[in-house]
């Protein structure tokens, strides 16, 4: 029984002993435990062991306790280091992740900046992209991270903008810098062209020989006129072998070879003169023949066709005449004209004053006759501008669009009536009535000039502006064409224009080809202007203010702005006046 004890007392040391060497083994301490979660577990268990009773709890039942909780111990320990360890990893790749992308977002962004700049295409001018790339870059590539979000931003959100859809046809298409402010383009309904419009960019010629003016563009067509030798003519237009010319009132075709140079005007007439006077000596008869000459040189355009039958008066609704007069104002005054009458004994034409009178209106007539036709009526003390003929029996008269002919004895004018409209204001007084449309009225045209300030195609023109001008302060896209979210500049042209029913091709280069090329200083409102390079490849489009400025989408930095004073530019394109040309 001793011999039992002592056997089982030196076997509880010996495992004691084991246990410790364990323990040491294990122990955090141990250069064999170092980074080992496993044995961090181990060395736990044994504490927890040696701490439940290293005498009281030795049966097999705590031992299978102890491995049990150990081995659970370790399950959660071994998990939770994995999970730390995947947590490390994870973060790692997305440093790393974060670093390549911003890498790679930096590197496509330089790229594609350079890209812009090199190509020069739908960018701003060539001079301005090289001094400014380098600073451009700089900026661009800061706000990287940035634009992305905003590019997925865009992409989720630009439907929902007023005037969003892209319709580029280009895969080139990018993403604003900032978000666009809504548009409401004006509607406008494009009106026929009635009145003449002043030009200025014509060119002259000389007329060394008598030359006839024919109605058309044949050799068979009827004359509606002749300019004198040393006569002056505005190329109005040309149309292959023709020149389509105007000289005073005289307007029609000549062929383009049956005309001088315009620096050989003064020898023309020099010798016109020479051989007139011939080896005359008297002082007073050369000095006649001269006077006469030169009155014939200053008006040399004689009409054998009034203009209201020439066919080819209104071939074009342009003229280099200063078509806007100063308002000369005509009150209808019936009452007068028929007490002027009371002592006329022809009754017959002291019955149509009453009538007149009674009527309290009077006729506007397309000729110079009672018995023409009506082509409108105005009331009794209504308000008439006076065009021409002011001392003649019958007034070239205009209201609004009806134009023709009124009686001069119905009219009265002078200082008192200047006072009274002024007084009262143009608004106040009736206004003539349409019976006769205008195109169909051939005295329309009997005069070029005009009270109205605004043609139909000024209106237009000043339309193409104020849609333009809404746009000012949206975003600039390489490839896009949306007013809101960002077009480049033909993009930008290609959309206003097509709103109102002028269509331009895609890019600027095949836009500078539509259209009449003529010269920056004779731009108006509305037409184009281009930018080239030293090849004339055209890399840029802008829209003229008609003031030396312009609106265009500029480049990503700007956006689409208005300039004052533009520089730089190539040529221009007016893609607008064949609308209004009958």
């Amino acid at each position: 029984m001793r011999s039992f004890n002592s056997l089982k007392k030196y076997g509880i040391m010996v495992a004691a002993a084991l246990m410790i060497a364990v323990m040491l083994c294990t122990s955090p301490f141990s250069v064999f435990a170092e980074n080992d979660p496993k044995a961090a577990a181990q060395t736990e268990e044994s504490k927890l062991t040696v701490a439940g009773g290293e005498t009281q709890q030795s049966s097999s039942q705590s031992t299978e306790a102890a491995t049990t909780e150990a081995a659970t111990t370790e399950a959660t320990t071994t998990e939770a280091a994995t999970t730390e360890a995947a947590t490390t990893e994870t973060a790692t790749e997305t440093a790393t992740t974060e670093t390549e992308t911003a890498t790679e977002t930096e590197t496509a962004t330089e790229t594609e900046t350079a890209t812009e700049t090199e190509t020069a295409t739908e960018t701003e001018t060539a001079t301005e992209t090289a001094t400014e790339t380098e600073t451009e870059n700089k900026t661009v590539i800061k706000k990287t991270v940035k634009k992305s979000a905003r590019k997925a931003a865009s992409s989720k959100s630009g439907s929902e903008q007023s005037g969003s859809s892209e319709t580029s046809g280009s895969s080139h298409s990018g993403s604003a810098l900032w978000k666009g402010h809504d548009v409401d383009l004006p509607d406008l309904v494009v009106k026929k062209e009635l009145r003449f419009k002043t030009v200025t960019d014509v060119s002259y010629k000389a007329v060394s020989e008598k030359l006839s003016v024919l109605e058309e563009m044949k050799d068979s067509a009827r004359a509606v006129g002749y300019v004198n030798a040393g006569g002056k003519v505005t190329v109005l237009a040309e149309d292959g072998e023709w020149d389509y010319i105007e000289c005073g009132n005289l307007r029609g075709f000549v062929r383009k070879d049956s005309l001088s140079d315009i620096t050989k005007l003064s020898d023309i007439r020099s010798s016109i003169i020479a051989r007139a006077v011939g080896s005359r000596t008297d002082v007073k008869e050369i000095s006649r023949i001269k006077s006469q000459l030169n009155d014939i040189f200053n008006k040399p355009e004689v009409l054998t066709v009034d203009t209201v039958d020439n066919s080819a008066f209104t071939y074009k609704k342009i003229t280099a005449i200063d078509t806007l007069v100063k308002k000369k104002y005509a009150l209808v005054n019936t009452e007068a004209a028929f007490e002027k009458e009371q002592g006329n004994t022809d009754t017959d034409t002291a019955g149509s004053k009453i009538s007149v009178k009674q009527a309290g209106s009077v006729d506007i007539k397309e000729e110079k006759s009672e018995t023409s036709r009506t082509i409108g009526t105005i009331k009794n003390g209504g308000l008439l501008y006076i065009i021409t003929d002011s001392n003649e029996d019958w007034v070239y008269v205009e209201s609004g669009n009806v134009r023709g002919f009124v009686q001069a004895e119905f009219l009265s004018t002078g200082k008192a009536v200047n006072k009274k409209v002024k007084k009262k204001g143009e608004g106040a007084f009736a206004s003539a009535k349409q019976k006769v449309a205008p195109e169909k009225n051939k005295a329309f045209y009997y005069s070029m000039l005009t009270t109205v300030d605004k043609t139909a195609e000024d209106e237009f023109r000043a339309t193409i502006i104020k849609a333009a001008a809404q746009c000012i302060g949206n975003p600039y896209v390489w490839g896009g064409t949306s007013l809101v979210n960002g077009a480049d500049c033909s993009g930008f042209v290609q959309t206003i224009y097509r709103k109102y029913g002028i269509s331009l091709p895609r890019v600027a280069d095949e836009q500078s080809e539509v259209g009449t090329k003529i010269t920056l200083e004779s731009a108006e409102a509305g037409d184009l202007i281009f930018f080239a390079d030293d090849s004339g490849y055209v890399y840029h489009v802008a829209i003229s203010t008609g003031d030396g400025g312009t609106i265009e989408a500029r480049g990503e930095r700007y956006g689409i702005i208005r300039t004052k004073n533009r520089t730089g530019a190539a040529w221009a394109t007016d893609v607008i006046s064949s609308m209004f040309d009958d």
